[in-house]
């Protein structure tokens, strides 16, 4: 389920899951805001449309990744009630 706004593409998809009752449950990636309008309140109207929409698709969890670098972000993510719960791995095949 892409959202986009003209300068801060994202998307975000849901997964099923065997557990929590076959419940799905939401990934966020790719939310980027172009540098010429960072702090605005883009990046909060992305990730509050994403939960909506994880919500609406009765996700029991909504999961993101951050670059380790991207600590701007880190803290919108916290301010916006995200917890760090994982550390990341990533094998990229292409």
């Amino acid at each position: 389920m892409p959202i986009s706004a003209s300068s801060a593409p994202s998307s975000s998809s849901s997964v099923q899951n065997l557990a929590h009752r076959g419940q799905p449950w939401a990934v966020v990636e790719n939310v980027a805001v172009s540098e010429s309008v960072r702090g605005q309140g883009i990046g909060t109207l992305l990730m509050e449309e994403a939960v909506r929409r994880a919500r609406g698709a009765r996700c029991y969890k909504l999961v993101l990744s951050a670059h380790q670098s991207r600590t701007d972000s880190h803290r919108l993510y916290r301010q916006l009630g995200l917890q760090q719960t994982h550390l990341g791995f990533e094998l990229l095949l292409i």
